[in-house]
């Protein structure tokens, strides 16, 4: 397409389409604007939170979106999806993390990734968490209903019934003491 209007309208068209591999391959003609535009497209609407690539593609792009969100546009059946991927590759992108940006994003961008663990109903979910918030020297909290530290590795507030137990006791005595 030789026609600079024809090739937008083609980029819109491919991208309201989903037609992700085409609308790669027309944006490579048009410039770094439309080729971070369709990257941005592609890894929030083809890659799952979590997934390392998605993740490095946004931070490369020096994407304003928050990366561990899931877009409105997500079907709720899809979110235990997601939020597991998440789960099972948190340390990975806490790494990509650490390693890619500078301090200054570093710590907005590890603190995102565990607020998102934090909200995650997996039991293993709260201590991911908690060690984002220990990276980037969070302190303990005390008990208030947006707390996000009470007790180290648990959730006071999905976990109402079970959070004080024996080992967050200990835990954060632990912590408490090493302080």
């Amino acid at each position: 397409i030789r026609d600079s209007n024809k090739r937008e309208e083609a980029l819109s068209l491919a991208l309201e389409s989903k037609l992700w591999l085409q609308a790669l391959l027309i944006s490579s003609h048009m410039g770094t604007e439309f080729r971070s535009k369709v990257s941005r497209a592609v890894a929030l609407n083809c890659m799952k939170i979590g997934n390392l690539f998605r993740s490095f593609n946004l931070l490369c792009l020096n994407s304003d979106i928050d990366l561990f969100k899931l877009d409105a546009s997500f079907d709720f059946e899809d979110q235990d999806r997601h939020t597991d991927s998440l789960i099972a590759r948190w340390k990975q992108n806490l790494a990509l993390i650490l390693g890619n940006k500078s301090p200054s994003d570093a710590k907005i961008l590890i603190q995102e990734l565990g607020d998102a663990l934090y909200h995650n109903a997996h039991p293993q979910a709260p201590a991911a968490a908690h060690f984002c918030y220990l990276t980037i020297g969070r302190e303990m909290e005390i008990y208030t209903p947006d707390a996000t530290m009470v007790l180290l590795g648990t959730n006071h507030v999905l976990q109402q019934r079970t959070f004080v137990n024996p080992v967050a006791v200990h835990l954060t005595e632990v912590l408490d003491y090493i302080n």
